[in-house]
């Protein structure tokens, strides 16, 4: 028997390290795994699930902004020295 394969939006299949092929719904920057198996009932609702809650808007982010240090300062040569990678 022939199987059909659907091309879903936003579903990325990637392997771990061991080789084991995860499912992962990705939008937007992020991703959710998808722990049911491909064409099951249980996959079609994780997969719905994942995109409704990828689709709501990301936090916004709260990690402090950094202020400039004055120019020609120790502190600006010491910011820039380890803030470069």
């Amino acid at each position: 028997m022939n199987t059909l394969k659907i091309d879903l939006p936003h579903l990325s299949e990637e392997s771990d390290r061991h080789g084991n092929v995860r499912l992962y719904a990705r939008r937007h920057g992020r991703r959710i795994r998808i722990r049911a198996s491909r064409g099951s009932k249980d996959f079609a609702a994780a997969y719905a699930a994942a995109l409704e809650k990828l689709s709501e808007r990301a936090p916004p982010d709260t990690t402090p902004q950094l202020q400039r240090a004055p120019r020609s300062s120790l502190v600006l040569l010491a910011f820039l020295y380890f803030g470069s990678d």
